[in-house]
């Protein structure tokens, strides 16, 4: 580069030295993700990093190449670069090199922010949510659906078992984040056999029992409705990991979606609308359960299946609301059995949605509430030291 090196500070230097171990490979430029990789190892917020690229990168390529990089650092005073340049110094001179031995050592491995790696995770949610919702439907009506409508299901089956047997082989070579580290941002552990042992110790035995095509592997064998409602049981069991995957997947560590998941109208449907979401999949479970259980309440609508599921749906939200109209009554005893299980889930739910309106409410503007709580300790105050009333007043006031 022609940058004399003379003009710079120390901070300076320590940056512009650091270059070729951020650009891990070997490209000559420093992608987002390679930055990204670098806030990992430092106490920085990795949000920083859109600030820091639209600092460093003039032609807004994605990338900064080294002039570019030396350009930033020379004509930047950002306190922000200088606390990175300072921590990527003492990593550089405490490790030898700014990442973690093993972030560099180990070939073909994902990293959890990566990219790629949040990518494939809402594809996989994406069919977690296909599974959870048709799959408890086809387990309930698959006596009313035709051969044709059949054959389609089980070529989707078989494509997302191969997409959940290819998300096994992907978690396999994922790093993790080691909760139990002492470093403020945690460590990301990319050793591959580390990787693998905190995955076989997870979610590893979950993932198999919904991706095992059993069907294939034993024909002729599972034969029936009720062993084929089984397997697809089985398959809903990845549902459950939905609930570990959705938390992780961090969206906002993206430049592309930093922006838009900190948009307010999003945050208010995600923390007002969620209540919603999970009451209408929980009515849509325990319509497909009240099929599976009985056919003999469902006898009214004949062999039409969209007549009976709207029936379904209309007496598991009329139980699970605790409204209860009683049009529509069980007749046997195994409808029976389950309508007492639905009505002990509708009374809790009702509890958690009143629970969590109610903390809506009080948390809606936390700013009223601390000042009136103020003004009441306050009031308090003058009271007990029998402040004359005109100048309690004025104190309020003030």
């Amino acid at each position: 580069s022609s940058m004399d090196s003379c003009e710079l500070t120390a901070w300076q230097t320590v940056l512009v030295d650091v270059f070729k171990d951020l650009d891990t490979d070997g490209s000559g430029k420093i992608s987002a993700d390679e930055l990204r990789m670098a806030m990992t190892q430092v106490t920085l917020p990795r949000a920083r990093l859109a600030k820091i690229l639209q600092l460093a990168d003039v032609d807004r390529s994605g990338e900064i190449d080294f002039d570019e990089w030396v350009l930033a650092v020379r004509q930047c005073n950002d306190a922000e670069l200088m606390e990175l340049s300072d921590q990527l110094g003492h990593l550089k001179k405490q490790r030898g090199n700014v990442f973690n031995a093993e972030a560099v050592s180990y070939p073909c491995m994902l990293h959890p922010f990566s990219r790629q790696r949040m990518t494939w995770d809402l594809i996989i949610v994406s069919i977690c949510a296909y599974v959870a919702l048709v799959h408890p439907f086809i387990m309930a009506f698959q006596d009313g659906l035709t051969e044709s409508g059949m054959d389609v299901i089980r070529n989707i089956d078989i494509a997302i078992d191969c997409m959940f047997g290819l998300d096994i082989a992907l978690n396999f070579r994922t790093g993790y984040v080691d909760v139990a580290s002492a470093v403020v941002d945690k460590d990301i552990v990319m050793d591959w056999r580390l990787a693998a042992v905190h995955y076989a110790k997870g979610w590893l035995l979950l993932d198999l029992l919904s991706a095992f095509p059993l069907t294939y592997l034993i024909p002729g064998a599972l034969t029936g409705f009720e062993v084929a409602k089984l397997l697809k049981a089985l398959k809903l069991s990845k549902v459950v990991k939905l609930l570990a995957v959705i938390p992780s997947i961090h969206l906002e560590r993206l430049d592309a979606f930093e922006d838009f998941i900190r948009q307010p109208w999003l945050r208010f449907f995600w923390r007002r609308g969620s209540i919603f979401l999970v009451m209408v999949l929980l009515c849509h479970w325990m319509a497909c359960a009240m099929r599976m259980v009985g056919t003999t309440v469902f006898e009214s609508e004949g062999d039409r299946i969209w007549n009976q599921y709207i029936m379904a749906l209309y007496w598991s939200m009329t139980t699970l609301t605790t409204v209860g109209y009683g049009d529509i009554t069980p007749t046997s005893s195994a409808e029976r059995i389950f309508t007492i299980f639905a009505m002990v889930v509708g009374g809790g739910f009702y509890g958690f949605v009143i629970g969590s309106i109610s903390a809506m409410v009080t948390q809606h503007d936390l700013n009223a509430s601390a000042f009136y709580e103020r003004m009441d300790l306050v009031h308090a105050w003058s009271v007990h030291h029998k402040l004359p009333r005109q100048l309690r007043n004025l104190v309020c006031r003030h």
